[in-house]
């Protein structure tokens, strides 16, 4: 039987005692791989890590060790929503996810809203390794939510956003970011990969559209999206919030806000 692979990001100043993470998962029979966090939000690391946790042996878990502070990073909560959202889309399903704190197991509320639905564990705990072998043994989690969302970066091409419809058609769709941030390119092609050139069918540029109170920047296009198509937006910022769904134009078109910090 093959090993169960762990993906081991470790945060902030538990970085120095990364080893001793990866041993304590070892001693369990677990694989561990990894790589250093990257902290530089330029370089949009939450794209190349979600992708490592959905490729080739795709890992059974991702075990995030963090002291306190280490959550409370604007940049890093962002980055580590981001890339629970790309492992998920390119998997199909929520990957089981552990967040471990040093001396005390953190509160849910403290987590950025991507991982919310991770185990929450004690690192200072001698058995908090064991925890995550019981925790693989539940069963997996599904996609609820009937859209996809997912995210690119690409130093030189930007941050782009993209979502679609998950077993659907959308006649149309819409995105919008609040004040801060700001869409400056969209596109519609298949999902994962970013078009290099497309037809926009009526498409609406810089409305303003106000969901439950809040205001947001939106644009949208009326091409028909499958479960195979996906809507880009390319976005400058880092919004606290996202907003899309459906174009405003149609009926029933539901609309779905994304908090990321």
């Amino acid at each position: 039987m093959a090993k169960r692979k762990i993906w081991l990001t470790v945060l902030g100043d538990a970085a120095s005692q990364a080893n001793a993470y990866a041993q304590a998962l070892g001693k369990y029979g677990l694989e561990v791989v990894g790589a250093k966090w990257n902290d530089d939000a330029q370089a949009f690391p939450w794209s190349v890590l979600g992708v490592e946790l959905s490729n080739g042996e795709k890992p059974d878990a991702w075990v995030i060790v963090a002291p306190p502070a280490a959550l409370t990073p604007k940049a890093d909560r962002y980055a580590l929503s981001l890339a629970a959202a790309v492992a998920e889309d390119l998997r199909g399903s929520p990957l089981p996810t552990f967040v471990a704190g040093v001396g005390v197991a953190p509160k849910m509320t403290e987590l950025p809203p991507g991982l919310r639905s991770a185990v929450l564990l004690n690192a200072g705990e001698s058995g908090w390794a064991a925890k995550v072998i019981a925790g693989l043994a539940r069963p997996r989690a599904v996609s609820k939510q009937d859209y996809r969302f997912s995210a690119l970066g690409f130093p030189g091409l930007g941050q782009w956003y993209e979502v679609g419809p998950r077993s659907e058609t959308w006649q149309g769709a819409m995105f919008g970011v609040p004040a801060g941030a700001e869409i400056t390119h969209h596109g519609v092609g298949k999902r994962s990969h970013l078009p290099e050139r497309c037809v926009l069918n009526y498409p609406i540029v810089g409305m303003t559209v106000e969901v439950a109170g809040a205001p947001f920047t939106a644009w949208a296009v009326q091409n028909t999206l499958g479960p195979d198509d996906s809507y880009f937006v390319r976005v400058s910022g880092m919004p606290e919030t996202v907003m899309f769904g459906g174009h405003p134009g149609t009926d029933n078109a539901e609309v779905n806000v994304l908090t990321l910090i």
